[in-house]
């Protein structure tokens, strides 16, 4: 069986890790100033946490999944612990953070002088559970898709691997694909929190109101509202990076929509680390939200 190697132990991480050990793989881990939490998730997933060193020597393939904004310097460590450590390496390591195509074209050029192959991938949906997986776009640069058909061949082991070849393909497309997919989930996350916190900034009553019409006139995108602000708030530190890669991607005066919500997201952030107050807006909206949504059927 394979010996994969999966940094770190958010939500994502642990998920797929799980799904790994299910199929009979070993998981490696570094969890190196991570908190309780992440210890405790890869515990629970069966991830075994080794020295980056010992990551290194024992690992087939490298996935890399950690918060966008230390995505450049998480590849780096790799690359200069992995000047220790005795070959063989691993085969390849695997970007799959929400990052702007020209950082994942910087983090694949760490990767030009060492024996790892360089793998962009983006992942697209939610966390695997019981009867779904995410599914990993990944992409390579020409001359490298040995190392891209071999990270496709774990799709035997329960991941969804779809892989991005053909004409101008390489490495920045994946990212940019997860990137796409961002303006709408997380994009939308940050136009919900950014109406509500607006709403009762001009009252209480405002924001009641608000609700009651959504239940009439948008009962879907109050659906949505109610699903994704709550997963949303615990994760805004994560998104402020991501938002702000999504600008620079995004590029021109279009760039200031991603920027204000990035501006949001750090906002909301600071109130689950302060006084809580926009947090407790939010999460109000949604119980107010969820009230009207049982009366209505």
């Amino acid at each position: 069986m394979s010996a994969i190697a999966v940094v770190s132990a958010g939500a994502m991480g642990s998920a797929i890790a799980k799904r790994l050990v299910h199929a009979g793989c070993t998981v490696y881990t570094n969890l190196d100033g991570r908190s309780s939490s992440a210890h405790q998730r890869a515990l629970d997933a069966g991830m075994i946490n080794v020295p980056l060193e010992t990551l290194l020597s024992k690992s087939n393939w490298i996935i890399s999944i950690v918060p966008p904004g230390e995505a450049f310097a998480f590849a780096r460590r790799v690359v200069a612990v992995s000047n220790s450590v005795p070959l063989p390496l691993p085969r390849a390591f695997v970007d799959c953070n929400a990052v702007n195509p020209e950082t994942v074209k910087r983090i694949g050029g760490l990767f030009k002088e060492t024996p790892m192959g360089f793998i962009d991938a983006g992942i697209v949906g939610t966390p695997p559970r019981e009867g779904w997986d995410p599914t990993f776009y990944a992409c390579t640069e020409s001359g490298s898709e040995d190392v891209l058909e071999g990270f496709a061949a774990l799709s035997q082991y329960g991941l969804k691997i779809s892989l991005l070849k053909g004409a101008g393909a390489g490495i920045g497309d994946a990212s940019s694909l997860k990137l796409c997919e961002s303006m709408m989930k997380k994009g939308s996350i940050g136009l919900f929190m950014t109406m509500m916190l607006t709403a009762h900034r001009s009252s209480p009553a405002t924001a009641d109101a608000l609700m009651k019409e959504l239940s009439i006139s948008q009962p879907a995108l109050m659906g949505r509202l109610i699903q994704t602000v709550p997963e949303g708030i615990p994760k805004a530190y994560r998104f402020v990076a991501e938002m702000e890669g999504l600008a620079e991607f995004v590029g021109g005066g279009e760039a200031d929509v991603f920027k204000g919500f990035a501006r949001v997201f750090e906002r909301v952030a600071g109130s689950l680390e302060g006084d809580g107050m926009d947090v407790e807006t939010l999460r109000s909206g949604v119980e107010k939200a969820l009230e009207l949504q049982e009366t209505s059927k």
